[in-house]
Formats: structure tokens, C-alpha cells, sequence
């Protein structure tokens, strides 16, 4: 699995941050620029960068163009240029990486279900999953299928952290937020160097107050292969690699190579008014006895199904403007082009770079 994770770069801007990763991608959109970076980041060969630079280029310049459109525009319209943006986008990061089966990105890969609904709730089933570029997507972030799962409403707001204050005050429901941090040591009386991985949970939820070694392990079978549970308490796992290693570099590489999905499973979040604590801070989020989902997935396929509603079910649409629904949805289109950007950039340069606003 390609590297990812750190090392951890803060950088002050007085522009939106927001705005300095899309700058970032806009020079990607460049095919030269593009295969530089396959060739020198994800050691493609020169023919192989040249075959799939220009796609790449492309689809980012055309989410870029739905990005910026989508800025300016109608609410009922901003939901299908905002999945059509993130589309592009995953796809372009589909390429990059070459999961098994990418070729097959051509397809969304996802099914609106909504044209069963009369109105809109926390448990109603908006799309499922089938074969094509969001479920490829998902694949590099994590090793759990989701082909030929249904989800619901409240499954897909349970894994984003930015609706989680208007979950919790409208509609009463608390997601449980772990936070995952990893670090690499030295074994004691020994000259061998081991990996670790802690998940600590942050806002344990009253039905399941213990943090859940079944849960976890599920949703990150990587974890289970490659590292062995040390210990446990009620709010933390500790897990150590199996393997231990002669040199702290080597050591530290492999661990790297592996975090892809074990902490970047739920994107990044920042911490205390904006103000960014040792970097990024990783944690996944989830409702209660409900499988854990990658928080970019969730996005993607909360932003098809909005798209798919603005687009096809006026009706559906009315009646969701008269419930409480509308709120999170409104803050959810607000806030989802924050998670996307950055993480898309992150993964597409395989950096590990916040922006934080600085006055001037």
C-alpha cells in the first residue's frame, strides 16, 4: 500500500485554506506536472506515467471547473456539482494508486435507491454499492468490500464529523469518535525496533461505553495481519507489529507503508479553534452497532445520493425542506468541500499538509 502518512507539514496562509489546496490541484491539472509526480511519487515507469498523466490532468481540471461552478450557484444545483467535483476527483486518485480492478473506475458504482422514498429519515436506505470508482476508492482506503452493501442515512452522517453537533442536538444521536495515533519504539533489553498503533476512544456513547476490539479489527482486517493486539483497557487498544526490526528506519518505513488505512480510515480532523495539534489529528467516527465506514466513502456516497435526489425527486426534495433533515444536509454541503479538498490533495501528492488561516 503506498505511503501516505507524514511526515506532518503545518502551513500559515491569509488566503481561505481551503483555496490553497485547490491551487495545489489546479497545478495538477497540468499532464507534464502529472507525470512528474507518477513518475517521481509512485515510481511509474516513463511509459506508464505518459499513458495515464493525461487522464489523470484531466479528470482534476474537471473537478475543479464543478468546484468552483458549484461555489455560485442554487442549492437545488450545488448537490450535483459538488458529487460530480468529488467524482472526478476519486477517480483521478483511482488512477494514481491502480487498486485491483481500477480499470473498472468507469463506472460509478453506486445505485440511488431514494426512487422508493417518500420522504426522507434518518433510516431510510438512499444507495447501494456495486462495482465502478467509489467502491474502488474506498478499496485503497480500506480492505472491507462494500460491494452489494445497502446504506443508510444515518450510517453515512455517523461517519462524518462535521454534522456531528447537529446530529447529537436535532435528533439526539451521539457517534462515538476514536482517535488513532502511531508511533514506532524500541523493545525493552533488546535491539529490535517494533511498530504500534493505539485507537483510544475520545466520546464514548452510553450503549457501548468500552471501546470494541471486534469493531475495529472488522473494519481494518490490515490491522489484524500485520499487528498483534499488546493491550486493552476500556478506552484504548494497543496493537505492536509482528514484526521487529534491526534498523528504527526500516522500521519506520514499513509502519508508514501500512497506515494508509490504518489511521487515515477516517480523514483528518483539527482541533481547538482552527489551531492545529501536532499536525493532523487522526479519528474515525460511527453510530452505535453500526460497521465503521471510512469518512471520504461516506462522503462520496452521501454526495451521489443528494445528486441523485436534486436531480430526480422534486417531490422528495419539497418534503425534506419542511423536516429537520434539511439542516444536516445544508451543513453537510457547506462543510464537504473542507473534507474533500485537503484529503484528495494529501492523497493525490502523498503529502500530509494542513492550512491553517494566519491574520495579517
Amino acid at each position: 500500500m503506498p505511503q501516505i502518512v507524514g511526515p506532518f507539514s503545518i502551513v500559515g496562509s491569509s488566503a481561505i485554506p481551503i483555496e490553497t489546496h485547490a491551487a495545489y490541484l489546479r497545478h495538477l491539472a497540468s499532464s507534464k506536472v502529472a507525470r512528474m509526480l507518477l513518475q517521481e511519487k509512485y515510481t511509474f515507469t516513463p511509459k506508464e506515467a505518459q499513458k495515464y498523466s493525461a487522464d489523470i490532468s484531466s479528470f482534476v481540471g474537471q473537478a475543479l471547473n464543478f468546484y468552483e461552478d458549484s461555489l455560485d450557484c442554487s442549492r437545488r444545483i450545488r448537490p450535483v456539482l459538488q458529487y460530480y467535483c468529488y467524482l472526478n476527483l476519486a477517480v483521478a486518485v483511482v488512477l494514481a494508486y491502480r487498486p485491483n480492478y481500477y480499470e473498472k473506475y468507469r463506472r460509478h458504482g453506486v445505485v440511488d435507491k431514494s426512487h422508493a422514498l417518500n420522504s426522507l429519515n434518518l433510516t431510510s436506505v438512499l444507495v447501494e454499492a456495486n462495482v465502478g470508482a467509489v467502491p474502488l476508492f474506498h478499496s485503497i482506503l480500506s480492505g472491507v468490500s462494500i460491494r452489494n452493501r445497502k446504506f443508510r442515512l444515518n450510517e453515512l452522517f455517523g461517519a462524518i464529523h462535521l454534522v456531528q453537533f447537529e446530529l447529537t442536538r436535532l435528533f439526539n444521536i451521539s457517534t462515538q469518535q476514536i482517535k488513532v495515533d502511531i508511533s514506532t519504539f524500541q523493545e525493552r533489553n533488546t535491539t529490535l525496533y517494533h511498530n504500534k498503533v493505539e485507537y483510544i476512544i475520545t466520546s464514548p456513547l452510553e450503549s457501548e461505553p468500552r471501546i470494541s476490539k471486534s469493531r475495529i479489527e472488522n473494519a481494518m482486517p490490515d490491522l489484524v495481519q500485520h499487528y498483534k493486539l499488546h493491550d486493552a483497557t476500556s478506552n484504548k487498544l494497543v496493537y505492536h507489529s509482528h514484526t521487529g526490526y534491526a534498523d528504527e528506519n526500516d522500521a519506520i518505513q514499513d509502519h508508514q507503508s501500512k497506515c494508509l488505512r490504518l489511521i487515515n480510515f477516517g480523514g483528518h480532523v483539527v482541533l481547538e479553534q482552527g489551531q492545529i495539534n501536532r499536525g493532523l489529528v487522526y479519528s474515525w467516527h460511527g453510530i452505535s452497532r453500526k460497521a465503521l465506514l471510512p469518512t471520504m466513502t461516506a462522503t462520496l456516497l452521501l454526495s451521489f445520493a443528494l445528486a441523485s435526489i436534486s436531480r430526480y425527486r422534486s417531490t422528495l426534495l419539497r418534503r425534506i425542506d419542511e423536516s429537520e433533515i434539511q439542516v444536516l444536509l445544508d451543513v453537510f454541503m457547506s462543510e464537504a468541500d473542507s473534507i474533500v479538498l485537503p484529503t484528495m490533495r494529501n492523497l493525490l501528492f502523498k503529502e500530509e499538509v494542513a492550512c491553517d488561516m494566519i491574520s495579517v
